[in-house]
């Protein structure tokens, strides 16, 4: 984590609200396979999480800001309004509920610079296909170029699951590319072993609200 210097170009955020197990589970693996010469900052955005989870990440080495976030959107809008004039080039946004793999934001950031017209790269899409395949606007765990957000405004704060949909077309109706990599990120909300987790959390309403 001594890597990480403004200078950087990638600034991660990270939402949370709950789901405590999901949370330790993801914050380990990228804190493992992240390469923080590329981080221009971690922010951690937690939604009163009353799970144990904002104990928990109190004791990580990471910025976190407890706020009333009720959607994920919050926490980009959040980060775009306090960020406008700093030198962010690209900003990405990572679930609590995912683990990333090694190389991934290598990966990522490799691919962003050498195709400058994509707006939009998705990191955990099941597209079907090893290599990046054009997507949909539909996605929560993105890189993007900072400069586009800067542009889009404001992310709808309101509703069940209002999702990032709207920007990813706003990026499409800019003429920049939306594109997938699928393999780079496990949705811990999709694997069976973990089905008795997610009914707990659903019972609770904790999944609804990360998105």
């Amino acid at each position: 984590m001594s890597e990480i210097n403004s200078a950087n170009p990638v600034a991660v955020i990270i939402p949370t609200f709950n789901r405590l197990e999901f949370t330790k589970i993801c914050l380990n693996a990228f804190l493992k396979y992240t390469n923080f010469r590329l981080v221009h900052s971690v922010t951690v955005y937690d939604n009163h999480s009353e799970d144990g989870t904002f104990e928990y990440l109190k004791t990580l080495d990471l910025n976190v800001i407890q706020g009333n976030f009720p959607n994920a959107n919050c926490s980009i809008n959040s980060f775009v309004s306090s960020h406008k004039n700093s030198n962010v080039k690209y900003l990405l946004k990572l679930d609590n509920d995912r683990v990333v793999k090694k190389d991934w934001l290598d990966v990522c950031h490799n691919f962003m610079i050498t195709r400058p017209t994509v707006g939009t790269l998705f990191f955990c899409k099941r597209t079907g296909s090893y290599f990046p395949s054009p997507s949909n606007e539909h996605g929560g765990n993105w890189i993007t170029p900072f400069f586009l957000l800067k542009k889009f405004g404001a992310f709808p704060d309101k509703g069940k699951y209002p999702g990032c949909h709207t920007y990813h077309r706003f990026v499409s109706d800019n003429n920049y590319q939306r594109f997938a990599i699928p393999d780079l990120a496990i949705d811990l909300s999709h694997l069976p072993v973990y089905d008795d987790l997610v009914k707990f959390y659903n019972q609770k309403g904790y999944m609804r609200l990360i998105g």
